[in-house]
């Protein structure tokens, strides 16, 4: 092999490993964007889960029931900590 032929195959290399790191870049940009629309989308469950918490606390106080109105953990279930009512 030729020095001009080594250098030929070494250029091939060069741009085939380019075009591979495009490649995976443009994945991993897809990737982030994915996951920032589901966060925005997360965010718009998570304040929709907070209106109906204090929406149901409303009911309950107008019923006359125990509220819990600590705020709690939306992602465990729970309504707010225990111990923490009010009438």
């Amino acid at each position: 092999m030729t020095q001009d032929e080594i250098m030929s195959l070494l250029a091939d290399a060069l741009d085939d490993a380019q075009k591979r790191l495009d490649v995976q870049e443009k994945c991993i940009e897809m990737l982030v964007d994915q996951i920032e629309d589901m966060s925005h989308q997360m965010t718009g469950v998570l304040e929709e889960a907070r209106t109906a918490r204090l929406h149901y606390a409303e009911q309950r106080k107008r019923l006359g029931l125990t509220v819990d109105v600590t705020g709690g953990s939306l992602i465990g279930g729970g309504f707010g900590l225990a111990g923490n009512e009010v009438k």
